[in-house]
């Protein structure tokens, strides 16, 4: 009887000093899912910026689709606290992203990106994704007629 007194007690142990390793595993998976998911944003918006031409009036202008697969909330992974993209200058904007419980990370990229149907440095709030997100990345112009590259969910 003992015997089982103790493993019930040693299991249990375990467990409660195994469920904060857990933890951090988990916030670094998703920190690293929104890391990749980051820099395959960036790829579709420098590659649409610098080698595609702004539209002319009347005409769709040029588009790229990006697919992110974003953490859900799991024993594996920690939901999205955060994933910002703001236009900070003429040509960068900054992704903030952090899992839950983590710090916010800062991205720099080389691009003006704004929401879609903003034409100033309006920021787009994706924190609430989770799972298979599809982005639409469009070559417009902002108010000054400068080339932009705007973003909505599919």
């Amino acid at each position: 009887m003992i015997r089982y007194v103790l493993a019930v007690t040693l299991t249990v142990g375990l467990l409660l000093l195994s469920i904060p390793a857990i933890d951090a595993a988990s916030e670094r998976r998703t920190e690293r899912q929104l890391e990749a998911a980051t820099a395959d944003l960036e790829t579709a918006a420098v590659s649409l910026f610098e080698s595609e031409e702004v539209s002319h009036a009347g005409a769709p202008p040029p588009r790229r689709t990006v697919a992110l697969s974003l953490p859900k909330s799991s024993i594996m992974t920690a939901p999205v606290a955060t994933l910002r993209i703001e236009r900070v200058h003429d040509e960068t904007s900054i992704v903030t992203y952090a899992a839950e419980g983590r710090p916010k990370r800062r991205e720099a990229v080389a691009v003006p990106i704004v929401s879609r149907g903003s034409r100033a440095n309006e920021s787009a709030a994706l924190g609430d994704a989770s799972g298979d997100v599809t982005l639409v990345l469009r070559l417009e112009t902002d108010a000054d007629g400068e080339p932009i590259v705007t973003i909505e969910r599919a």
